[in-house]
């Protein structure tokens, strides 16, 4: 996608303003896409996490702390 802009950009199709915003869009979304991940992997956002999930954990961590556990018991 952003080959293609480039390439329309450099062609004279696109004006300044329609690049400018979809430079800002794609700014956004790959934001908002590690902030969704964060909260995911991690819970590290308790404020912006759903009320019935601030007290979870992130799948990462409780994968660790369920791999630590299995290792104690296997020792």
């Amino acid at each position: 996608m952003t080959g293609q802009l480039a390439i329309a950009h450099q062609a004279g199709t696109l004006g300044r303003v329609l690049v400018d915003a979809i430079g800002v869009s794609l700014a956004t979304l790959l934001l908002f896409g590690a902030l969704n991940m964060s909260l995911v992997l991690f819970n590290s956002r308790k404020r912006l996490a759903l009320p019935h999930m601030r007290d979870d954990l992130g799948s990462v961590i409780e994968h660790r702390r369920s791999r630590a556990a299995r290792k104690r018991s296997a020792e």
